[in-house]
Parts: structure tokens; C-alpha cells; sequence
């Protein structure tokens, strides 16, 4: 009855809520493309700014050439109060004004010159506009950010984001990525003798009067809009003017030696890429600038010569900083330097193909790290992270879009910046990669890069010069990946062994029991068997195409199993026969080195996943974990931590949650045993990386000797702040020891945390403060976060209280209930409300939760129904997990425990009867 009851609730629920929404009018709506009855071919943009009133004055002059002839120039502006326009022609001896009128829709960001005679196909015309703005505080187009200045006072520094659609509030343009033109451009700013202007190019002019700076910037390359870029600061840099290219990385003042490490890989990542792609950076521009922003709406933006970044994302210190955050700050450097080459020397012609620009970067954010720090193995950490951990998981949602994906409006231009872009597409690339061969790879980027530089391309474009005419089973290259570029989702391989043939068959992948499209694909097919199980070649044996019914692939005698999808270089997932799984457990088990770490975490993956969309049972796929006690590599261990959140997440209100606890315990003795506690000398970073995840899962499993450790390590903290952590592990510590504060050593905790002065070091620790198990501190932790100038907004700190105590759900819906009516009345109420219903959704394990979600959602005004979708959807199969799956998990739990135990007290006797016999 249960599982008739949950679908038809979510069913009364989407009745209930619905209010008959109108589509969007802007939905697909072609009028927010301009008609390009001219385009330019040169900016000459003048910009005078106010440091005092943060206000900006701009003459932006522009060289254009008539398309066709028309009565009328279209170009973007938005927020622009505009003083003049002057449109004049080159043919005319004189200068005329040919403006007759000049019109601003500001629904369509388009600002509309109506002329008194036609411009004529091909003729060149100058088109100069006067403006004025505000810089704005929304953190897109040109905008404030907060910063210090050396004397420690509080200011603001200006700087632009103007990615995907921001140009336009800073000047007028033709705001389309495959329009391009060279800037020459100027900047005039207040508070000349200390504040400085940088832009995408080197200043070949720079004048102080008085209390103005004038500075006069050389001329770019041809660029699109969206990648101009200037910073107006009170800020100190280093450099290496060493090279052909000047390197500086720019930041306030106080964080000046935070700046070396950033400008050191960054050299090396640069001078790496150039190598790979044969097309050298100096070619185009000849510096590059790195800049720190507090106030960022992004890790970091790619802008030509000039990129800007949040401060975590470029300020690091080698030997001081943690090796996540060197990881951090090197991985988003190459995202970034990546984009020189695949979005600025080479720009999508519509958002359309933006994972021409993201999916290479994401791609290179691994690969060319990698040639820099090959201790890191981001080759293989790559597979866990992107694929695994980000890709497959917002592959398989309902509706979801494919790689290439219509849009007009800025709002649909802004959501393609997600998991599809970035992930899904950088992993589609990684197989390409792997298709072709490294060096066929690498010569058709080289072939795509050389062809279109300075220009802008599609997605043909790039699948034709990477294939050059490869064919594989007569099929061209580029048809082959049309089909994983324009389809959603991905498939799922099924193995099945009959007599001594494996034979293979796709479908499309589901996590849940939602109709699918029986979308196929030419599916790259590698495999290794009994007889060459060491062997790591990538380059695809077979094809499974989309018309195929089944691949059969042939085995001799002994050859009882069978692992396919080789290092996962393949965009899919495999399933097994159970009689198969049983025979990789045992392998597993007997010699689990002799299967590659990346497919060690790729079966655990596929198999745990499996269990879950219930294509396979949960005994089978948990009995594959049992090597793991075994198991010291850090790839594994990526993929294991994550399909164990999932499982806590749902089963530790349960009774039997301590059984899971022993598992844990159970399965990370080896790891624990081999990477302790305390740090030790000469230990690499993947050590050091793989003991923090050991020690927050090993605490979390009350393993004495974890939670001994943090408690020591935290009462130290809090006698004493100078007390120094490992860097990697303070967090974790810190979580641990609060989980089991008194009252009075979490207030004085959070008080510690609350008078330290570096923002971005008290945002991170705040947060552990929900770490604590009592149910009466962390509501009051909610209620502090309602306070005036809170340092976690409510939503953010329900979030965290559902994420880290097992009746987090019902501690943070008790909170949003009280203070439901003070939270609505607020500004931005609602949408408080709705992120706060969505975190608690995570949580959701009863029917009872369930309803009073509902219940607080249908009293919510103004707010659309898509905006519930998610959140009931998540909470709904949460229901439909535990009802499917929690006895099967619980009872192979308590099997697993009692069997180990039984182990164990196994080898005390022996042990005992050994020692009374010798001794």
C-alpha cells in the first residue's frame, strides 16, 4: 500500500500547489537577438569614474560597416542613461548627424538608433553615444566590490563581470559572443595618486593631475564583449617580468604575500597550454593580469589578459595554506588560462554551444594541472570528481537539456552555466580524447584552435576538425558524437555472460522509475578481462551502436568476468549479471590491485548506483564493498566517501544506524591504520587528503581513537587560538569536537570563530557551529542567524543543520514553522522560505515531514510552481528510497556486522591458543 501511497501524494501535492502559472512571455523569444544591420569593427571606449560616488560618465566611439541597408542601428545598452548619439559616414566630407531619434527598451536590453537616411550595405559609419551610470552593487556589469585599504579602513574597489550578458550595462555594444572588435580603451578615475586602472591590455599611457589618473590602455585583439575587463583599485601586486609576458597577480594590500604561489603556477600553466595548443599567448596579448575580488559571483572570470577572481580562488600560500586550497587555486588557474585559448581565441557563436568555452575548460582544469603537478592525479581524481561525483548525477534529472541547447533571453543565456556546460561536457571531451588517441586528439585541437582564431564557432566546427574525416565502422566522427552533443542523459551498459559470450546491450540511464526516451548512442566499447586485467588501454575495441540490439564479444575458457569501460573513459555505466558482480566481489576481494583504481572506484560507483535506481539489489551491491578494508587509494576512496553520504544521509534516523557506523568502522581499518591521525613527515598531498576524509567518516563511525584525537585537538583550540592545526584537518577536528560541546564550550567556540578578522576564514568555521548533537544549541543557532548582520542566513544555516545531525529535518522545519510568519514578512521572504523547504527536503525521512512541507509551500504567495517541483521531488523519493531499499540495506548491514565480529573473535581465539601454547 506504502508504495501506492508516496506517487499518489506527490500527485495531490502538484495538484494542490498549482496556480495555473502564465508561461513566461520571455520564454524563446527571438527580439532579445539583435539584427545585425550593422556590425563594428572598432570600440573606442572613453570612461571617466568617481571613486567618491562611485558613479561613471563614458563616450564610447564605434567604427561600424552596414550589413545591409536599413533605417535604423541596433545595439545593446541596459541601466545606460544616455546623453548623445552621433551617427556619421565615412563618405560624407563634412560631418552630419544622421540620428534622427533614439530609443531604450529596456525589456529587451536594446537600445535602437533611428536614423534620417539609410545606411548603405558595406559602407562604414561612426556611431559615437555619450552616457552615464552607477557602478552597480548586483556584482555583474560594472560594479563595487568591498576591499581595505593599507591604512585598514573599509572601501570599495570597481570592477566588471560582464559574462554572459553585462557588457551592455557598462557601455553600449553589440553584446553576441561571435561579435567581435578590437577595444582601445581609456580610463579616467578619482583618488589618481594611489588608485590604479587595469584592463585586458599593457597601459601605454599613464598620467596623474591632481586628484585624476588618466590611463590609456593599448588595443586588444579582436574580442568579443563579454571578455573586456577593467579594475579601478587601491591594490599592490607581484610580477615576473622575466618572459616575453608580463605576470602580475594583483590584491589588496594585506594579502600581498598570499600572491606568489598564484603567480608561480600560473606562469607554468600558461607556458604549459601554449605548448599543448602550438599557438603562444604573446601572439594575442602580452600580459596577464590576476586580480582578487571579495565580492564575486563566480570562482573566477576568464577575461582576456585581465582575469578576476574571488579571493579564495587566487590567494594561497604554499607551506601555510591547506592542500585543498593549493588545489583549488591551481585547478581554477588552468579553468581559466584554458579560456584564452577555447572562449576568448575562439568564441561560441551563440550560448548555444557555450560548453565550447566551459567543457574545455572544465576538461583542461584537470589535464593541464596535471602536467604541472602529476602527484596530484587529477587524470584519475578527474573520473570521481567530474564524471561520477557531478556529471551522472544531474545527467539523469527529468527534462534535463543537451550539451547544444537553444536560448534567447538573458535568463535561459544564464542557466546554461551548469553541470551540463561544465561537467557532463568536460567528460564528453575526456572521451573524445580517448576515441581519437591522445595525439589525433591534440592535432584536431591544434586544427580547430589554428582555423578559427579570432573567430567565433559551433559545434560542428569543432567535432569536423577534430575527426578530419576518422571514420569508425564507416560512421564519420562527428555524427558519431552529434548523437552525445544534441541528447540528453547517457546510457547504461548491461553485461549479461551466455556460454562464452558477454553480450552487451544500452538503454538510457534513470535513477528513478520516470519514462524514458529510448535514446541510444554510438557507445565507445573497452573491456579487460581474466587474461589482461593489468591493462590500461583506452583506445575503443568495439561499438555499440544505436541501431545494435546487443554487442557480443567473445571470451575463451576461464574468462568468467569481464570489466568494461576501461579507466571509465566512456561517458556510460555498466551493469552486470549479479553472477558477474559476484565474480568481480571475489577478485575484488582475492587481488584487488591488479584492477586499476579508477575502475575499482568506477564498479563500487556503478554498482551503489545500480542498487539505487533498483537495477540491481542492494546485497549484491554492498557485498562488492567488502575489499575495501583493504583499500588504501585515494581515487577509491573519492568514490566510496560519496555513495556513503548518500546512505547516511537516508538511514541515520534509523534505529539501525549504528550497524552502518560499524561498517564504516570496519571497512576504513586499513586506511585509518595506514594514514593515522597525526601528520606525518615527507607524507604526499594524497595522503594528507585522503586522512582528512578517513578521519570526518572515522569520527563519524565513533571510532574511539578518532574522536579521542578531536576532542583533544579542540579543547586546545579553545584554551588557546594560537593553537596551530594541520591545515587540511582543522574542519574536520573542529566538527568532531563540537559535535559533543557542552553549552558553554560552543558558545565560546562561536565567539572564537566571530572575532576572527579574515572574512573568508570565519564564513568557512561558522558553519561547523551546527556540527554540535544537541537539538537545543543548534535551534539556537537558527535563531541567531535571523539576528540583524548574521553571518549565515537562515536558509544557509538549515542547510547545514539537516547536513550534520540526524533529526536535522525536524529541528530546522520546527524553526521554520516559529519563525515562519518574521521570515515572510521580510524582504526576499518567500524566497528565503522556498531555499530553506529545499535544503530541509535533503533530510525528509517520514510522510509526517513531508506534509508539513507541503503544507508550508501552499501558503506561500508569488512564488511559481516550478520553484516546488524540486523540492517535493527530492523529498518524495527520499520516501520512495527508504521504503524500497532500507530493510534490504539494514539486514545486509547487520549480516556484514555479525560476520565480522564473528571474524574477529575468530582471531582472538586463535591468537589466545597460540600464546598459551608458545608461552
Amino acid at each position: 500500500m506504502a508504495r501506492i501511497l508516496i506517487p499518489l501524494l506527490v500527485s495531490l501535492t502538484f495538484a494542490c500547489l498549482a496556480r495555473g502559472d502564465a508561461a513566461s512571455p520571455q520564454a524563446n523569444d527571438p527580439k532579445y537577438r539583435l539584427p545585425l544591420e550593422a556590425v563594428p569593427t572598432h570600440y573606442k571606449l572613453d570612461l571617466k569614474l568617481d571613486m567618491k560616488d562611485y558613479t561613471f560618465s563614458g563616450i564610447v566611439q564605434v567604427n561600424i560597416t552596414a550589413a545591409y541597408n536599413s533605417e535604423t542601428i541596433t545595439l545593446n545598452a541596459k541601466n545606460l542613461t544616455i546623453n548623445s548619439v552621433l551617427m556619421i559616414s565615412n563618405k560624407l566630407s563634412k560631418e552630419q548627424n544622421l540620428t534622427k531619434t533614439t530609443y531604450l527598451d529596456e525589456k529587451y536590453e536594446i537600445m535602437t538608433v533611428k536614423l534620417q537616411e539609410k545606411i548603405v550595405q558595406n559602407q562604414t559609419y561612426v556611431l559615437k553615444i555619450a552616457y552615464n551610470g552607477t557602478l552597480s552593487d548586483q556584482l555583474r556589469g560594472f560594479y563595487k566590490s568591498r576591499s581595505t585599504r593599507k591604512n585598514g579602513t573599509s572601501t570599495y574597489v570597481a570592477a566588471t563581470h560582464f559574462e554572459p550578458t553585462g557588457a551592455r550595462l557598462a557601455f553600449p555594444c553589440w553584446d553576441e559572443p561571435a561579435i567581435k572588435a578590437p577595444f582601445e580603451i581609456t580610463i579616467v578615475n578619482s583618488g589618481g595618486n594611489e588608485i590604479r586602472a587595469i584592463s585586458n591590455m599593457k597601459e601605454i599611457d599613464n598620467k596623474v593631475n591632481g586628484d585624476l589618473r588618466t590611463t590609456t590602455f593599448d588595443v586588444t585583439p579582436k574580442i568579443s564583449t563579454y571578455l573586456v575587463a577593467f579594475v579601478v583599485a587601491d591594490y599592490d601586486y607581484t610580477e615576473d617580468n622575466s618572459t616575453e609576458i608580463l605576470y602580475r597577480v594583483w590584491t589588496k594590500p594585506q594579502s600581498i604575500n598570499q600572491t606568489k604561489y598564484a603567480l608561480k603556477v600560473g606562469r607554468e600553466l600558461l607556458e604549459e597550454m601554449g605548448k599543448y595548443t602550438d599557438i603562444s599567448f604573446k601572439d594575442y596579448v602580452p600580459k596577464m593580469d590576476q586580480v582578487s575580488l571579495r565580492d564575486f559571483s563566480a570562482g573566477a572570470m576568464e577575461n582576456w589578459g585581465l582575469v578576476t577572481y574571488r579571493e579564495s580562488a587566487l590567494l594561497a600560500e604554499e607551506g601555510v595554506s591547506s592542500v585543498r586550497a593549493l588545489q583549488r587555486v591551481t585547478t581554477i588557474i588552468a579553468h581559466e588560462f584554458a579560456h584564452q585559448w577555447f572562449g576568448n581565441l575562439v568564441s561560441p557563436k551563440w550560448w548555444t554551444y557555450i560548453w565550447l568555452n566551459e567543457g574545455f575548460a572544465d576538461y583542461f582544469e584537470y589535464f593541464l594541472t596535471h602536467k604541472i603537478k602529476p602527484e596530484w592525479r587529477l587524470d584519475d581524481v578527474f573520473v570521481v570528481n567530474n564524471i561520477q561525483g557531478t556529471a551522472f548525477t544531474a545527467d539523469v534529472v527529468e527534462n534535463q537539456r543537451p550539451m547544444n541547447h537553444e536560448v534567447n533571453t538573458p535568463q535561459e543565456i544564464s542557466s546554461l552555466f551548469d553541470n551540463i556546460a561544465y561537467q557532463k561536457s568536460g567528460s564528453v571531451i575526456r572521451m573524445m580524447s580517448h576515441i581519437l588517441g591522445e595525439e589525433a586528439f591534440q592535432n584536431g585541437l591544434r586544427r580547430y584552435l589554428s582555423n578559427n582564431k579570432l573567430k567565433a564557432a559551433d559545434s560542428n566546427t569543432l567535432l569536423k576538425d577534430l575527426g578530419n574525416g576518422t571514420k569508425y565502422n564507416e560512421v564519420l566522427f562527428e555524427e558519431i558524437m552529434n548523437e552525445w552533443v544534441n541528447k540528453p542523459g547517457y546510457p547504461v551498459v548491461s553485461v549479461k555472460k551466455v556460454n562464452n559470450t558477454f553480450e552487451l546491450r544500452q538503454q538510457q540511464f534513470t535513477l528513478y522509475e520516470t519514462k524514458l526516451n529510448d535514446t541510444k548512442w554510438w557507445v565507445p566499447i573497452t573491456y579487460v578481462t581474466t587474461k589482461n586485467v593489468t591493462s590500461t588501454n583506452t583506445y575503443p575495441s568495439r561499438w555499440l551502436s544505436p541501431n545494435q540490439e546487443k554487442l557480443d564479444i567473445p571470451v575463451s575458457d576461464g574468462e568468467d568476468w569481464i570489466i568494461v569501460n576501461v579507466k571509465q573513459i566512456g561517458y556510460y555505466r555498466v551493469n552486470y549479471e549479479p553472477a558477474v558482480w559476484e565474480l568481480l566481489a571475489e577478485r575484488l576481494n582475492s587481488n584487488y590491485t591488479s584492477v586499476h583504481p579508477t575502475n575499482r572506484a568506477q564498479l563500487i560507483d556503478d554498482a551503489l548506483n545500480m542498487a539505487r535506481s533498483n537495477q540491481l539489489n542492494y546485497t549484491t551491491a554492498l557485498q562488492l564493498t567488502t575489499f575495501l578494508s583493504k583499500e588504501k587509494d585515494y581515487v577509491v576512496w573519492q568514490a566510496v566517501f560519496r555513495n556513503l553520504q548518500f546512505l547516511h544521509n537516508l538511514i541515520r534516523t534509523s534505529a539501525h544506524y549504528p550497524m552502518f557506523q560499524e561498517y564504516v568502522g570496519i571497512i576504513l581499518t586499513t586506511v585509518t591504520s595506514e594514514v593515522n591521525y597525526e601528520p606525518k613527515k615527507n607524507e604526499t598531498d594524497l595522503e594528507k587528503l585522503l586522512r582528512v576524509n578517513a578521519i570526518e567518516w572515522a569520527c563519524r563511525a565513533h571510532v574511539t581513537q578518532c574522536t579521542d584525537y578531536a576532542t583533544r585537538q579542540f579543547n586546545a583550540w579553545l584554551n588557546d587560538t594560537n593553537t596551530k592545526f594541520d591545515d587540511d584537518l582543522r574542519n574536520n577536528l573542529l566538527c568532531a569536537g563540537i559535535r559533543n560541546a557542552s553549552d558553554s564550550e560552543w558558545d565560546k567556540a562561536r565567539s572564537l570563530i566571530l572575532k576572527i578578522k579574515d572574512e573568508e576564514e570565519k564564513l568557512a568555521l561558522y558553519p561547523l557551529l551546527a556540527c554540535s548533537q544537541s537539538e537545543d544549541i543548534l535551534e539556537q543557532f537558527l535563531k541567531q542567524s535571523l539576528e540583524q548582520n548574521a553571518t549565515l542566513s537562515f536558509s544557509d544555516a538549515a542547510s547545514q543543520v539537516v547536513s550534520r545531525h540526524p533529526q536535522g529535518a525536524n529541528i530546522a522545519l520546527k524553526a521554520l514553522v516559529v519563525n515562519y510568519p518574521d521570515i515572510k514578512s521580510r524582504k526576499n521572504g518567500n524566497q528565503v522560505i522556498v531555499s530553506t523547504v529545499n535544503a530541509i527536503a535533503g533530510g525528509v525521512t517520514t510522510v509526517k515531514q513531508y506534509m508539513q512541507l507541503n503544507k508550508i509551500l501552499a501558503g506561500l504567495e508569488d512564488v511559481k510552481v516550478e520553484s516546488f517541483k524540486s523540492v517535493i521531488t527530492k523529498a518524495s523519493r527520499n520516501l520512495q528510497w527508504l521504503e524500497l531499499h532500507q530493510n534490504d540495506v539494514e539486514n545486509w548491514m547487520h549480516d556484514f556486522s555479525s560476520a565480522s565480529s564473528f571474524t574477529f573473535a575468530s582471531f582472538l581465539l586463535v591468537l589466545s591458543i597460540l600464546v598459551t601454547r608458545f608461552y
